[in-house]
């Protein structure tokens, strides 16, 4: 059951750091500058994943329900982007297999409240194995490294106004 734990939990991450790493694509390369409601969606991201490494590294409820309000909140801004771009008529470039990256947001943020699910009927009583520990600490480096990619994405279309 560990193994199991653990595996899900490194695919959720995994996950989670593709789909940073093709906003920050669409950002840098394709060079559409993000709006705050999609750094809010990536800042959600990146604090569902950081929950990730903490209960690797230290299972409890505790991280398992930050990863719930994390992906509630990351849902709640995810819907209103939707809603705004599609009631206002805007085309949202680029759209990825004919859907915009709103709704991609969505259906992770989704996906992750799923997964929460799934990681709360797992047995959280064990201590963390030696590939938890291992994986907890490659993981919050490269948490670590979309953050600081993050800020200066942030600093350098925005400065400090939101």
């Amino acid at each position: 059951m560990e193994r199991v734990r653990v595996w899900i939990q490194i695919f959720f991450f995994l996950t989670l750091i593709l789909v940073l790493m093709g906003g920050f694509y669409v950002e840098f390369i394709l060079k559409n500058t993000p709006c705050a409601l999609c750094y809010l969606q990536r800042l959600a991201m990146m604090l569902i994943a950081l929950s990730l490494i903490l209960n690797l590294r230290v299972p409890s409820y505790k991280n398992i329900a930050a990863i719930l309000v994390f992906s509630i909140f990351g849902i709640c801004c995810s819907i209103r982007h939707v809603s705004l771009k599609f009631c206002g008529g805007d085309t949202l470039y680029p759209l990825i297999w004919n859907y915009s990256l709103p709704v991609w947001a969505f259906l992770v943020f989704y996906m992750s409240i799923i997964a929460t699910c799934v990681l709360l009927a797992l047995d959280l009583d064990r201590k963390a194995g030696e590939l938890s520990i291992q994986v907890a600490k490659i993981g919050s480096l490269v948490i670590f490294m979309m953050s600081l990619v993050g800020v200066v994405s942030s600093l350098t279309n925005r400065g400090f106004r939101f």
